[in-house]
């Protein structure tokens, strides 16, 4: 397998996709929850940051804790968000991509809990010189995300408002919120998740995080009906702090100004999305926040991100997403998203007007009945992957008198040979069979076939 650009992969997991400790204790990834009852005060506990996290979310709060690592197996706040790992992702995108180095494809775990400004900051000091070193062998490489979630944030933050140099060439999302959840409008203002009757009040933890008021919704959201949707700018919200809402609107701002400001220089976008899951996507607003979900199946979402969200905003709609089944927590890991990723990441370039070459093609304006013929085709591009055939017809009646596949045979030339057994003046035309992935313009010419 081989790849124009040998472009540099990078993985970014979603929100809870990054292992954390703090010290030599792992404080987030996977271990055995003993009671569900005690489960809120000890994620609070190792997890919250305090109101200064706030003050300047665009250049992070330390707590003690980092990153170690991306997470493998499943990660559960119960009634707000799942994930579950990357491995499959990471082996098959490592395994194919093999041939262009172990170094082709990195995985970047992050604080999922610090604003998404401040983990994009972070990427370019990461991957940049990365991108330098790779150069050195691959020298057209630029860089391609592969983003799941709140992922996807960090990278479009980054390609929209740090990549000053224009390093990215695409930006591939999984079930990301491009303009935020309502799931985490509800469990902002109402300081508690569900998990059927059951609630967890995780209040303090979520609204301690940048990150998570970075998912409050930019788009129409709340109102007392489908039909009747007005922004969070506009709408007054119990228990939703301030401080959070400040915090979406300033994140989103700065995205759509970059936007503008970079016209045509921009990523190319490639979304997948699932559509048919029941999914939050519009809220009512009474002494709390109550979630809806819309009745077509079509408009729902992947249970957690809204349909109306999952695609960039400046589309204009959808169309040219990817649509998978599945829900959120595990689609980055189903086979069909990962092949969908895989042929993405490995895209060749395609001349424009359905990728035609050209062909020059040699041969004699005459042979006796009975001899061989031969024809010789060269690609303008120098291509051996061309499917050709040469048809000898009669031109009174295009009757076919004899036809044969034209063979590569190496630097980019096709041969051909064959022997007219009846006499006559003849059209012959080399061109491309119906299926071929790269047509051609077909060429024709004139043949006598007569006694010497």
């Amino acid at each position: 397998m081989q790849h124009l650009a040998a472009d540099l992969v990078v993985v970014l997991p979603g929100i809870l996709g990054s292992t954390l400790s703090r010290g030599p204790r792992q404080i987030w990834g996977y271990r055995s929850v003993a009671r569900l009852d005690r489960l809120s005060d000890r994620l609070t506990q190792d997890l919250a940051l305090p109101p200064q996290a706030f003050d300047d979310p665009e250049h992070g709060f330390n707590d003690g804790a980092r990153p170690t690592g991306t997470l493998r197996t499943l990660g559960i706040i119960p009634g707000f968000l799942s994930v579950d790992g990357y491995d499959r992702l990471l082996a098959r995108l490592r395994r194919e991509l093999a041939p262009l180095g172990p170094e082709s494809v990195i995985e970047f775990p992050y604080d999922w809990r610090q604003s998404n400004v401040f983990t994009a900051r972070r990427l370019k000091a990461v991957v940049e010189p990365l991108l330098l070193h790779r150069r050195r062998r691959f020298p057209a490489a630029r860089l391609v995300f592969v983003a799941h979630s709140m992922g996807g944030l960090i990278a479009r933050y980054y390609a929209e408002c740090l990549d000053t140099e224009k390093l990215t060439r695409r930006i591939i999302t999984i079930g990301t919120p491009f303009t935020g959840a309502a799931k985490a409008l509800a469990v902002l203002a109402n300081g508690y998740a569900s998990l059927g009757q059951r609630r967890f009040h995780f209040g303090e933890l979520v609204r301690s995080l940048p990150s998570v008021a970075e998912l409050l919704p930019a788009y129409a959201c709340v109102g007392p009906s489908p039909d009747i949707l007005r922004p969070l700018t506009d709408t007054a919200v119990p228990g939703l702090p301030d401080v959070c809402r400040q915090r979406a609107q300033q994140f989103h701002q700065q995205i759509r100004a970059a936007i503008a400001a970079n016209g045509d220089e921009r990523p190319s976008y490639h979304a997948l999305m699932s559509c048919h899951q029941k999914t939050a996507t519009w809220a009512s607003v009474g002494d709390e926040v109550l979630l809806h979900s819309p009745e077509d199946l079509f408009q729902r979402g992947d249970g957690t991100v809204p349909r109306c969200s999952a695609a960039p905003p400046e589309w204009g709609d959808d169309a040219a997403s990817v649509f998978v089944s599945g829900r959120h927590a595990s689609l980055q890991q189903q086979r069909h998203v990962v092949l969908q990723v895989h042929g993405i990441v490995t895209a060749r370039p395609r001349r424009p007007m359905a990728a035609m070459d050209e062909i020059a093609v040699e041969a004699e304006p005459w042979v006796a009945p009975g001899e061989k013929w031969s024809v010789r085709a060269e690609s303008v591009e120098g291509s051996n992957g061309l499917v050709l055939t040469v048809t000898v017809t009669d031109p009174s009646n295009d009757e076919v008198i004899a036809q044969a596949p034209v063979r590569p045979r190496g630097d980019g030339t096709h041969t051909a040979a064959l022997r007219l057994d009846r006499p006559g003046a003849f059209r012959w035309t080399v061109h491309t069979v119906p299926t071929a992935a790269t047509p051609v313009e077909p060429v024709s010419d004139a043949l006598l076939c007569v006694d010497a």
